[in-house]
C-alpha cells in the first residue's frame, strides 16, 4: 500500500513545484512585458529625436535602447537557466530521472 501513497505524495510535490514555477514565470513575464513597452516607447522617442531633436538626447535614447535590449536578453536567458536548475534540483530531490 505504500507504493500508491508514495506516488501520490510525489505527484503532489511535483505539482506544488510546478505551481511555484508558474508564479515565478508569470512575474518575470510581466516584468519583461513592461520592459518591452518601455523599449518601444524609447524607439518612438528616438524616431522623433532623429528627425528634429538634439544629438545628445538622441544618443542618450540610443544608450537606453541598448540597455533595455540587453536587459530583456538577460532576463530571458536567466529564466531559461532558472527553469533548468529547478528541474535538476527536483530530479535530485525526488530521485527522478532528469531526462
Amino acid at each position: 500500500m505504500t507504493g500508491p501513497f508514495q506516488n501520490l505524495l510525489l505527484g503532489l510535490r511535483v505539482l506544488a513545484d510546478e505551481l511555484s514555477w508558474v508564479a515565478i514565470r508569470a512575474m518575470r513575464e510581466m516584468e519583461m512585458r513592461q520592459l518591452r513597452k518601455r523599449l518601444a516607447e524609447e524607439r518612438r522617442t528616438l524616431e522623433k529625436l532623429d528627425a528634429t531633436g538634439p544629438e545628445d538626447e538622441a544618443e542618450l535614447c540610443r544608450r537606453q535602447i541598448d540597455f533595455l535590449s540587453e536587459e530583456l536578453d538577460f532576463l530571458a536567458s536567466e529564466m531559461q537557466a532558472k527553469r533548468a536548475d529547478m528541474l535538476a534540483r527536483r530530479a535530485a530531490r525526488f530521485g527522478l530521472d532528469a531526462s
